[in-house]
């Protein structure tokens, strides 16, 4: 969940501020009677269980005990702000961590860090567009090119980690998707008009092929538990 994912962030990136604002409850649920006591003078999104806890900490050393993650010496939560050249639109980004030679590292919860698994989310989360806009944000703020952008996928369980940096080709498409984005914003903003989906067109939906593929490949399975 996103509380999971922004206690991460906090105790590898910035510890001090992780104990001094996270409350830890002896329980292992949020269902718990402990758990809503504390969250009655705490913040909810700052109050973990015992087993979400053990999870961030997990998290944390599993960033630490990759090389790769390790060896970029740095700053936590840089802000860059600017001004957008051909849409004179105000950006911002924050990089969870940079370097002084321009090399950054955003951190990733994810459930699957393998190269084939973690694509997959990159697509579905639109990091490529992530790595397009910062670079962006970074250039116009400095007028210097961002040396890398990585990725530090960082599994729940077992904790596992990779680092990871985006092909020409996914580049290539984030930067074209962003900037797609950055020009429909600018015209919405002009007309201060927010079209959403069109509400025309039939209201029939399918679900999704893959949901097909699955139950024809179950009814060709052959079930040998029921035979005597």
């Amino acid at each position: 969940n996103m509380e999971i994912g922004s206690a991460f962030h906090g105790n590898t990136l910035e510890p001090e501020l992780f104990r001094r604002d996270y409350r830890i409850v002896e329980c292992d649920a949020r269902t718990s009677a402990l758990y809503k006591a504390a969250c009655k003078d705490h913040p909810s999104a700052q109050v973990l269980t015992i087993g979400e806890h053990e999870t961030v900490q997990g998290m944390t050393a599993g960033v630490y005990h990759n090389t790769k993650l390790r060896e970029l010496p740095g700053s936590p939560e840089v802000a860059f702000f600017a001004i957008d050249p051909d849409t004179g639109l105000s950006i911002k980004c924050k990089f969870d961590w940079l370097t002084d030679c321009a090399i950054s590292l955003d951190l990733k919860k994810t459930q699957d860090a393998r190269d084939f698994a973690f694509s997959r989310s990159i697509h579905s989360y639109m990091y490529h567009m992530q790595d397009a806009f910062y670079r962006h944000v970074y250039k116009c703020a400095t007028g210097e090119e961002l040396q890398e952008f990585y990725f530090g996928a960082v599994e729940e369980r077992p904790h596992a980690s990779n680092r990871w940096r985006l092909g020409p080709e996914s580049r290539k498409k984030g930067d074209a998707l962003f900037r797609e984005a950055l020009i429909t914003l600018a015209v919405c903003l002009d007309r201060n008009e927010f079209p959403a989906y069109p509400d025309d067109g039939d209201d029939e939906i399918e679900i999704p092929a893959y949901a097909f593929e699955q139950e024809d490949e179950m009814e060709g399975e052959v079930n040998f538990g029921d035979t005597q």
